[in-house]
């Protein structure tokens, strides 16, 4: 081997290293971005004010609740939920929910994870129109005990919140992030020579 092939191989494997050093902090960037970003919009995204957030930094699940309401009477709770009815009275409305786990912006999701159902009582009366069944809110509310009734057709003690704050949803869907679709960049997508074609090497 001559000089100069030895010159050109070595021209090679330096634009070799070049872009796999570029294309893998690319990906590092991206990569980092997508794990991040829900963290760092999950507060400021919140529908629930900070005020009543921080009342809530010890929110009970709602699993706890539901097996023993009266012992977190008092208690500020922030659940997600889906209509199942609403109810008017005089002084205000009852929405009856089926909870569910919120993403990262408080957003309900699906019902299949739902773990019961709970009651939001509200001063307000709510229009119908847009308190639908099937509709999702959050609520942040003050544990007030339990109300009886049935869920399913069997006797059901459901846990009460009064409400602070209450947020309806649009109808759009959730966003999701699926951070394992994030493109990975291979420094083997492009050939030194193909890589020569776009970027020369200065």
């Amino acid at each position: 081997m001559n000089i100069a092939q030895i010159g050109a191989n070595l021209e090679l494997m330096e634009v070799h290293v070049t872009l796999g050093a570029k294309m893998k902090r690319k990906s590092l960037f991206v990569f980092f971005l997508a794990m991040m970003l829900p963290v760092l919009l999950a507060g400021c995204a919140s529908p629930i004010s900070p005020k009543v957030r921080e009342e809530a930094s010890e929110s009970p699940a709602f699993a706890k609740v539901l097996a023993n309401p009266g012992a977190y009477r008092g208690v500020v709770a922030i659940w997600g939920g889906v209509i199942v009815k609403t109810v008017e009275r005089k002084d205000g409305s009852d929405l009856y929910l089926s909870e569910t786990p919120t993403d990262f912006r408080g957003r309900p999701k699906g019902q299949e994870e739902s773990e019961g159902e709970f009651v939001a009582k509200t001063s307000e009366v709510l229009d119908p129109k847009q308190y639908t069944v099937g509709r999702r809110v959050t609520v942040a509310g003050e544990v007030t005990g339990q109300e009886l009734g049935t869920y399913h057709g069997a006797p059901y003690a459901y846990p009460v919140l009064r409400v602070k704050e209450l947020h309806l949803w649009d109808e759009t869907q959730p966003i999701k992030w699926e951070w394992w679709k994030v493109p990975y960049y291979s420094p083997y997508q492009f050939t030194p020579q193909q890589y020569r074609q776009k970027e020369p090497l200065r």
